[in-house]
């Protein structure tokens, strides 16, 4: 049996069933490492989910029969503005949603708007407190401990921001990237003034993972260098396609 890529995190990382805007659903930047790495991948991604999700998800990892010490594990971190309820009936992918409903910005998703309509005395009260700085470090710092006390090699990706995790190092197996995938998938814009701004452009995005196939396959090549060397600083933010759409 192979051991395995274990992907955690949102939209960024989340499997296709179908090649949206790639020309084989192979060229998907997860395929192209898994295959590069020969192993299996094991995704656990959902797209709009929270960071109190994807700590869920790892836990979840970490205490199945499924694990494996030989797996390599990519966190990919995602945006801190995302509801932290966990719970049966909240569905993960309605996380993100949650700014959009307390600013008034449209919902797609009658069910989803729904949610927040009803509890909305109740995630009013929530930002008051549960995106304090304070909070949001003791997550991330939460987070990669765990990831630095397994025996497996795991990378951490910011999605969003870099500032909170910019002052973290390498620390044996447990690698940080400094460099961010929203701003590489910006980067592919001609023209960033005739995009949605809010959500830099991907609220109405169909790329697959909010890349294009070029990205798609230098991202692949860039954590197959982070992962063999066993170093972050073998990542090169400047090696991606930018101004292609």
């Amino acid at each position: 049996m192979k051991n395995n890529l274990v992907l955690i995190g949102g939209s960024f990382g989340r499997a296709y069933q179908f090649k949206r805007n790639l020309s084989s659903i192979s060229k998907r930047w997860g395929n192209i490492l898994t295959d590069k790495l020969n192993l299996e991948e094991k995704n656990y991604c959902i797209a709009g989910c929270s960071i109190e999700y994807c700590m869920h998800e790892l836990f979840k990892y970490i205490k199945s029969d499924e694990y494996n010490k030989k797996d390599i594990i990519i966190f990919l971190l995602t945006g801190i503005g995302c509801s932290p309820v966990i719970e049966p009936s909240f569905n993960p992918s309605w996380a993100n949603n949650m700014s959009r409903f307390l600013n008034e910005k449209e919902l797609r998703n009658k069910e989803g708007y729904n949610h927040y309509k009803k509890f909305n005395s109740f995630y009013t009260y929530l930002v008051t407190w549960a995106f304090e700085n304070v909070l949001i470090e003791s997550k991330i710092f939460y987070i990669l401990s765990t990831l630095k006390s397994l025996p497996n090699l795991t990378i951490v990706i910011p999605t969003l921001d870099t500032k909170i995790i910019s002052k973290y190092e390498d620390n044996y197996n447990n690698l940080i990237i400094k460099d961010n995938l929203m701003t590489i998938s910006f980067n592919e814009y001609s023209d960033k003034n005739s995009l949605d701004t809010d959500h830099f452009g991907l609220f109405k995005d169909h790329r697959a993972n909010h890349l294009s196939e070029i990205n798609h396959s230098i991202l692949a090549d860039e954590l197959y260098k982070v992962i063999i060397k066993k170093s972050s600083k073998e990542f090169r933010f400047n090696n991606f396609k930018q101004k292609i759409l």
